[in-house]
């Protein structure tokens, strides 16, 4: 949740290149948590190709292209969906957090 969380300040405060590394470290994250179930050596992206198909769909979409806020808005959509996906161990975080999580793009703040 670190994560999205600052991500979404960097965003409201118009620093895209910080909100880009926020937003990739989730993904990491993500990823990270899509090798373990497999059994997969996740550390320094030595196993991520080995991931299947059906595990790494929507991963794609959560690539940052342009630093606009839109962009980052929906980037930033995309990894809380896919870590809440990766996240089924943690069932009891999840349900306590997803709320949360989906409201961070969804409402708009200000710093």
């Amino acid at each position: 949740m670190h994560h999205v969380v600052r991500a979404r300040y960097s965003i409201e405060r118009g620093r895209g290149w910080q909100a880009e590394l926020w937003i990739s470290a989730a993904r990491d994250l993500a990823l990270e948590l899509a090798c373990l179930r497999p059994g997969l050596d996740a550390s320094y992206g030595r196993e991520l190709d080995e991931l299947p198909a059906h595990v790494v769909v929507g991963f794609e979409e959560t690539l940052v292209r342009p630093l606009d806020r839109d962009a980052l808005l929906c980037a930033l959509a995309g990894r809380i969906s896919i870590l809440l996906r990766e996240s089924p161990g943690a069932v009891d975080a999840v349900a306590q957090v997803e709320p949360e999580l989906r409201e961070l793009v969804r409402s708009s703040f200000t710093s």
